[in-house]
Parts: C-alpha cells; structure tokens; sequence
C-alpha cells in the first residue's frame, strides 16, 4: 500500500498519525486527570478543558482513530504537557 509513495508523502502519513496519537493522548489526559481530582468527571472536564465533557473526550478519540476523516488534523492540544 504505501510501497509506491515518495519519501515525502510518507512523512507527511507520519506526522498526521502522530498529531491523531497526540490528540487521543489530550483527551486520555482529560479524562485521567479529572478521574484524579475530586471533581465530578463531568464537571472538571467542562471547567478546565474548555467546556469538554467526558462525552466529548471518548467522542474526539473516535474521531481521531477514524482514518477517513481528516477532522482532527485542525484540532490543536487543549491540556498542558
């Protein structure tokens, strides 16, 4: 499948699949660190990552694994590192 790409396009499959890797890691992050906090889940997530919820979390990570759809490629981290 990828035998016939250039050297360049490949390097460009590689960067999107490590902005998607990066975008399901906010959102595990999201998660885990409201999970952490004795905050309700829902309401951590909503106050501190810019009105997520949970919800939206498990949903951006599905988009995110979703190959043909090139949605998050525009998404930037809303956690810090």
């Amino acid at each position: 499948m990828y035998e016939d790409l250039s050297y360049n396009d490949l390097i460009k499959i590689i960067e999107e699949y490590q902005h998607r890797i990066a975008m399901i890691k906010d959102d595990v992050r999201a998660i885990y660190r409201s999970i952490d906090s004795s905050e309700d889940l829902c309401h951590h997530i909503q106050t501190f990552y810019g009105g997520h919820t949970a919800y939206d979390c498990l949903h951006n990570i599905d988009i995110a694994c979703d190959l043909s759809s090139d949605e998050c490629l525009e998404w930037s981290l809303y956690t810090n590192q």
